[in-house]
Parts: structure tokens; C-alpha cells; sequence
């Protein structure tokens, strides 16, 4: 499986990084890195097999407190959706079963988007 996998494709490790910003979990200091002819930030792979070694780790996705996801969280996501390759296509394309997650942490922050505007001013 995923866990096995040594050196991960690129997008895959950032897919992960984003989880792991997401779960306010430690990612390594950002390094930029080229890939493709655009620069990407290197992912924190090592850091997310930890991750997904907890068996509770589907659980925790399933049971994301999203409304605890703020701006500053956001913005710190921006530079992964950025890349030309942080998309379902691209994922599927390196790892199929990781795809469903590029998807998630996108909907995650789209949630806040909207929530932060419907959210009642008082």
C-alpha cells in the first residue's frame, strides 16, 4: 500500500502536507523545490507515515471538526493549491486512493470560505 511507499510522487507528499495543516499537525520548515518546470513546496512525507500509522486515522477525516478551520490555516494551504498538479486528476494519475484526499482538503477549505460569509455578525 501508500505506507509502503518509499519515494512517494511529488503531489502525493503534499497531499499530505495539507492533512496534516489541516489536523494542525507538524510538517518540516518549507523548502521550495522544482518539479516540472514549476516550484513546489517539498513535502513532509515522513512526518505523514506517522500519520496515517495511527489506526484511528480514517476516523479523524470522518470526523473533522471543520469548523474549527480559520484563515490563517487557509492561507497557509494556498501555496499547495497553487501547483498546477494539486488537482484529483493529477492524484489519481500517481495514486489512486490518495486522490479522494487532494478532493477533501479542498472541500475543507471551501466549507470555511462559505461558512465565514453565512456566519451570523453579532
Amino acid at each position: 500500500g501508500l505506507k509502503a511507499l518509499k519515494k512517494p510522487p511529488d503531489v502525493i507528499k503534499r497531499i499530505f502536507d495539507t492533512v496534516l495543516i489541516l489536523r494542525l499537525m507538524a510538517i518540516n520548515k518549507v523548502a521550495w523545490i522544482e518539479n516540472k518546470g514549476e516550484m513546489v513546496i517539498e513535502g513532509s512525507y515522513e512526518l505523514a507515515v506517522k500519520m496515517m500509522a495511527d489506526s484511528k486515522f480514517l476516523d479523524h477525516l470522518l470526523n473533522f471538526p471543520k469548523d474549527q478551520i480559520n484563515d490563517e490555516t487557509v492561507e497557509l494551504l494556498g501555496p499547495y493549491f497553487t501547483a498546477s498538479d494539486y488537482n484529483f486528476e493529477a492524484a489519481q494519475k500517481a495514486s489512486g486512493n490518495v486522490a479522494g484526499l487532494c478532493n477533501w482538503t479542498k472541500a475543507m477549505c471551501t466549507y470555511h470560505e462559505i461558512a465565514v460569509v453565512v456566519e451570523p455578525k453579532i
